[in-house]
């Protein structure tokens, strides 16, 4: 998945890098240290449920800083990113693009996949459709 910020494209990668990025993000630099149970995935799992079930905007903008971790020289800044949410036609389309691209990728799929359990009917049935590929722009 690539998005444009400023003329610039950006490769959005889920990898290895991109969950320890948005665990940093979520859960903080001493977190893992001080709780060794907490798994890689937390952050992700937090972030998509503070987005997809309270609606705060500053989870997608982590999501996807995160997911463009591994750019270390043009990397987009949050306020970047900001700007590119803010003027997105459609952000319910680009979210569920970011989220069906997460759901797709080998390190999220299992943690997003088991989420979407006790997290309701309502947010299961989006969650099968997104695995699916029912949800498309």
């Amino acid at each position: 998945m690539e998005i444009t910020i400023k003329d610039k494209v950006h490769q959005l990668r889920a990898t290895f890098g991109f969950l320890a990025e948005i665990d940093r993000e979520m859960l903080g630099e001493t977190s893992k240290k001080d709780n060794p149970t907490i798994g890689a995935g937390t952050g992700l799992a937090q972030a998509v449920i503070q987005w997809q079930e309270v609606g705060d905007i500053c989870a997608l903008r982590d999501i996807v800083y995160s997911l463009c971790n591994h750019e270390a020289k043009e990397r987009p800044t949050k306020k970047d990113i900001e700007g590119y949410l803010e003027s997105c036609e459609d952000l319910d389309i680009f979210s569920d693009e970011v989220i069906n691209f997460l759901y797709k990728a080998n390190v999220c799929r299992k943690a997003l996949k088991k989420m979407a359990d006790p997290m309701g009917a309502a947010v299961k049935e989006e969650m099968d459709k997104l695995k699916q590929g029912e949800l498309k722009a």
